[in-house]
């Protein structure tokens, strides 16, 4: 799969693939946010998505997902302190088409950058954990969809 950059939310779309639109629409960056100074800051916009790659394979009953990417989120324009973070995030998933089961989903982030590339370090696994779980019902419906359920 080709590798397109995505622009931010409020932007019209460029040439992207489905996957791409699909996590655009989700937008992971929602709720990461941090205090500085005692102020709050999100860095919540969504500022790029970036498939490198995704594998599906056929195991029996159950497929077998990897996708590997670049993901950017940036702090509001008019907030009170302006930055962005950004990571390569790589995830693997295996559903199962028997009964529509996700026992596995692990996410990995790394290479992070950015003017919140520190904060993004130091929250790496936390946010791996979200970003896992937040795939899990993904898949679920994915699958019941693929089903005709």
């Amino acid at each position: 799969m080709a590798a397109l950059p995505v622009p931010a939310v409020g932007q019209e779309p460029a040439t992207r693939t489905i996957i791409e639109e699909l996590v655009a629409a989700q937008n992971p960056c929602a709720g990461l946010s941090t205090e500085i100074l005692g102020q709050p800051v999100g860095i919540d916009r969504l500022d790029e998505v970036v498939l490198r790659e995704a594998d599906a394979s056929l195991r029996g009953d159950n497929i077998l997902l990897s996708l590997s990417g670049r993901l950017g989120c940036r702090t509001s324009d008019a907030g009170f302190i302006k930055g962005d973070a950004s990571a390569t995030v790589s995830a693997d998933a295996e559903v199962s088409l028997a009964d529509c089961e996700a026992p596995t989903v692990q996410v990995q982030l790394s290479d992070f950058g950015g003017s919140f590339a520190g904060l993004l370090g130091a929250l790496g696994p936390v946010l791996e954990e979200q970003l896992a779980e937040a795939m899990r019902p993904k898949l679920v419906e994915a699958c019941h969809d693929l089903r005709a359920e």
